[in-house]
């Protein structure tokens, strides 16, 4: 964020479950070798952005998977320092819950125990991406991002409200304040409704409390296989609903879309 502090620090946390559980709602792509091969492919990205855009990466599974072929990878690039890996069984709960529920309760569990988050500032910034997918302007959001907040996310009014759960920006006082905890409230087996549209009300109600920055000045380009429906999100209809969206930002960006 170009107008941080000198000493700021950029963290990307990369958030995966490899093995997803039997039953979770709203799930085709579940073959645990095709979701590797997915984190590869997006680590495998990241990590020509360290140094550059990015300072470190954490990559946080929990579902006690082999992450082996992972860290083979970074090895390979020479960045293994770079990156942190967090390993752990999270998956303990009801898999009706959904996948709002389990990431956002990782989230918590990386940032409690994560070495990397425990050495940062007041000033430093956590960059929260869903593992399987690439973010390819990534340094174009970082580059246009606010000088200074607490929460840097992606509220959407149209066509219904939502928050983009896939790319979020915080500082740890920011993440304390505002979405430790937050998992609680995510179930889909209570919600009734995706976790998307809760996360737009919960963060809405607190923008006026200061220092979130609800819009992102860029709309992120991703690449990847949805999890919900196997259809990439740089082809087809996705590839245009990102361009329709990219120029709204810029023309209307009141409309929210």
């Amino acid at each position: 964020m170009p107008d941080q502090p000198k000493t700021s620090h950029r963290i990307l946390l990369l958030t995966a479950t490899i093995t997803p559980p039997q039953g979770a709602p709203e799930l085709v792509r579940t073959d645990p070798k095709l979701r590797l091969s997915d984190y590869d492919a997006a680590l495998s990205f990241y990590l020509t952005l360290v140094g550059q855009s990015i300072d470190r990466i954490i990559f946080a599974e929990n579902s006690n998977s082999d992450l082996t072929l992972l860290k083979q990878r970074c090895a390979q690039s020479d960045k293994q320092d770079a990156v942190e890996f967090i390993s752990f069984y999270g998956l303990d709960y009801p898999p009706e819950y959904g996948r709002g529920y389990g990431e956002m309760r990782l989230i918590d569990y990386a940032i409690e125990h994560s070495q990397t988050i425990a050495q940062l500032g007041q000033s430093d910034i956590v960059l929260k991406m869903t593992g399987r997918y690439i973010c390819r302007n990534l340094p174009a959001l970082i580059r246009t991002a606010p000088p200074a907040f607490d929460l840097y996310c992606d509220l959407k009014d149209r066509p219904m409200p939502w928050m983009d759960l896939r790319l979020f920006a915080f500082t740890k006082a920011g993440y304390d304040r505002l979405l430790r905890g937050v998992y609680t409230k995510l179930s889909r087996a209570h919600l009734k409704a995706a976790p998307e549209k809760e996360m737009r009300n919960h963060i809405g109600d607190l923008v006026e409390t200061g220092h979130i920055t609800p819009r992102f000045r860029k709309e992120p380009l991703i690449d990847g296989v949805r999890g919900n429906d196997g259809r990439n999100y740089s082809k087809g209809k996705n590839l245009a609903k990102y361009v329709v969206r990219s120029a709204a930002r810029k023309i209307t960006p009141f409309l929210g879309i």
